[in-house]
């Protein structure tokens, strides 16, 4: 389909790959009987980085390390969107816009990081890891379903 997906492939298993989970407990604050709502509350972030071909291959012993950098922190949502219930009790939502930052590391391993030989490539990798223990994360319409009880 994309010409270049075998070469932005590529370049991702050489550099590694970033997912993060979030569980949050949300409150709603809606105006005078309007479906518009702003929504805040408390995140939980679950974060891995895979570490990429390009960087286990100056690793010395990757068989003592995993090649995931794992973090788990806790943080606060906040964002604007739109709910709507009907009556049969059925929910639709959209999020227009929801910002998440990450304020305090409960948990992290970046063992990988020990293992690395080049320091260039040691830096970088700290580096990467050091900027996303808490780096914001934006959401832009998120489509929500639900039935209300």
């Amino acid at each position: 389909l994309f010409p270049y997906t075998t070469l932005f492939r590529s370049f991702i298993d050489d550099i590694g790959r970033f997912s993060d989970k979030r569980i949050s407990l949300v409150r709603r604050s809606y105006g005078d009987h309007n479906s518009f709502n702003l929504h805040y509350g408390l995140s939980y972030f679950d974060t891995m980085i895979t570490v990429g071909s390009k960087y286990l291959a100056t690793a010395s012993n990757t068989a003592a390390y995993s090649e995931l950098m794992k973090q788990r922190s806790i943080g606060f949502i906040f964002g604007l969107g739109n709910r709507w219930t009907l009556e049969n009790g059925f929910t639709f939502g959209i999020d227009w816009f929801s910002y998440a930052q990450p304020l305090l590391v409960v948990d992290q391993d970046s063992s990988i990081i020990n293992a690395i030989q080049d320091q260039g490539a040691k830096q970088t990798l700290q580096d990467a890891f050091q900027a996303s223990l808490y780096f914001p994360r934006f959401s832009f319409f998120k489509v929500g379903l639900g039935w209300s009880f």
